[in-house]
């Protein structure tokens, strides 16, 4: 089982901005817990998303681990460059299965985001960088469900292009512990396994057991998760993304081994918690 943490990127970019030496700690503190995978900033237009202005600052702060894989998110070429300047081994890449959604959230419709996108694979093909795919309202938006042939058709997209994995995120929290399940069903049985998938929940804190227990059922191994549930639905506070610490916790008690250290985890969460009082 792989947790996939989320926090420093999407979990801290609604936030007031964080002093730059406080992300390098929590990034740290994470890679001291054991996880193998961290997405650490997105190279964005800071007159956007200001919380990731520093975000060349924080990959080259970091303290590199042996054995973990940092990310950063790239929406086009022209932020591609960030990433090869400081030396981030994988890249993120992300579109809505659902059209509205794309054109608010990316400014441009599917087809166009799609375009824009193929040169950062080709880059990073050439640069021996690995993409990591994220695919929002996979779900849903709005209280319309999203057709699951229009999620595999973006997911095989971003799988044809080159991306290792694609991340299925349900954005608005729409997705029940049964929708959830017969989703990644109808995927499972289209690509034969979810080796290739994750999951990127948007939930209440009282229903995610519910739902990571389905998601494993149906064959799910990956969850993205965020430390202290930070980030989720930006137009619903009380949807967050799943808590690594109680997503660790929930895996353990189970008898799936996660490979981090719970004891390690808690303490870079109890000095985000703190961090978050100060700002």
């Amino acid at each position: 089982m792989i947790v996939y943490e989320v926090g420093p990127r999407d979990g801290l970019q609604g936030l007031k901005p964080l002093p730059t030496e406080k992300k390098v700690e929590l990034i740290d503190g994470l890679s001291d817990a054991g996880l193998k995978y961290i997405e650490v900033v997105s190279f964005v237009d800071p007159k956007y998303i200001p919380q990731m202005a520093d975000a060349t600052e924080v990959a080259r702060g970091i303290r590199r681990k042996k054995g973990v894989v940092y990310s950063a998110l790239v929406p086009n070429m022209k932020f591609y460059a960030q990433a090869q300047e400081t030396d981030m081994p994988e890249i993120a890449v992300f579109l809505s299965a659902n059209e509205e959604h794309n054109i608010k959230n990316l400014g441009r419709d599917i087809a166009t985001t799609k375009e824009r996108l193929k040169p950062v694979f080709e880059a990073a093909r050439k640069d021996e960088r690995t993409v990591r795919g994220y695919v929002s309202t996979a779900w849903g938006y709005k209280g319309d469900d999203t057709p699951v042939a229009d999620v595999i058709g973006i997911s095989r997209w971003l799988l044809d292009e080159g991306a290792y994995q694609v991340s299925l995120g349900d954005t608005t929290g729409m997705g029940t512990r049964r929708t959830i399940q017969d989703r990644l069903l109808d995927i499972r049985e289209e690509f034969g396994d979810l080796n290739r998938f994750a999951l990127h929940l948007h939930t209440k804190r009282e229903d995610m057991e519910h739902k990571v227990g389905a998601s494993y059922i149906s064959g799910m191994r990956i969850f993205d998760s965020s430390l202290y549930g930070l980030g989720g639905c930006p137009t619903d506070e009380l949807l967050g993304n799943v808590d690594t610490e109680e997503l660790v916790k929930h895996f353990e008690a189970e008898g799936v081994a996660t490979g981090v250290d719970l004891d390690q985890l808690g303490r870079a969460s109890t000095s985000l918690r703190n961090t978050l009082r100060e700002i």
